[in-house]
């Protein structure tokens, strides 16, 4: 007895039912507003927008009440006569403890402003504190969209113990094509919603007490004293 031949559209269907069912999770989650905006920017009028003040949430999930930036707002439509400087790093840069007048990004400003009278001049702090070069490489291509002129990275010092990091609290793993992949998932929804049901499970089996009342949010990243080579 001849056995019947699978048809090859049975095979294809077979791969494109998981892809649809999680396309329609995705846009479900979008269309109810699920979770956290993680997008980029945020549209503060009809002729500005800032760093979204949520945006750290790519980056911090064990972290609560996660930073911010000093919410810089700048022209959507750049101006011709503009001369546009956005300043990204960690908490130097975002100015603590003296944020946000005491920032080095607000004398940049200032000279800028007293060099070229005739220019407008935007200097947007992005500044996050608890943060490494992970984060600044993960924004850093739609900063280029906003068309700059100039770019100052002030970062380095937080490698191993800012977010992401490997002897970080908000660490995956030393994997630096992992960790690229994490933060491209963490745009979607359907990531979202997985990795806050596997957040709260892990509490639920979690002794940890993580009482670290009065100490910098720098103190309480720091989960190893030693690094590994």
């Amino acid at each position: 007895m001849n056995k019947r031949k699978t048809p090859p559209w049975f095979y294809l269907v077979l791969f494109l039912i998981p892809i649809i069912i999680i396309f329609v999770i995705e846009i479900s989650l979008r269309t109810f507003h699920y979770g956290i905006n993680l997008e980029q920017w945020y549209k503060v009028n009809k002729e500005k927008i800032i760093l979204n003040p949520d945006v750290a949430g790519r980056y911090f999930s064990n972290t609560k009440n996660f930073p911010q930036s000093n919410n810089d707002p700048f022209d959507i439509v750049k101006s011709k006569n503009s001369f546009r400087v956005f300043v990204l790093g960690g908490s130097t840069t975002a100015g603590f403890p003296f944020s946000p007048n005491g920032t080095f990004t607000r004398y940049i400003r200032d000279r800028l402003e007293l060099n070229f009278p005739d220019k407008i001049i935007e200097v947007i702090n992005l500044g996050i504190t608890a943060i490494n070069t992970y984060t600044i490489l993960d924004l850093l291509p739609e900063v280029i969209e906003q068309k700059p002129d100039l770019i100052i990275l002030y970062a380095g010092h937080n490698e191993y113990y800012g977010a992401l990091g490997v002897a970080s609290t908000e660490s995956i793993g030393g994997s630096s094509t992992f960790i690229k992949l994490y933060l491209y998932l963490t745009k979607y929804k359907t990531f979202q919603l997985i990795k806050d049901a596997a957040g709260k499970v892990t509490k639920l089996f979690s002794s940890e007490n993580n009482n670290t009342s009065g100490t910098t949010l720098m103190a309480k990243m720091a989960s190893e004293k030693t690094i590994k080579f």
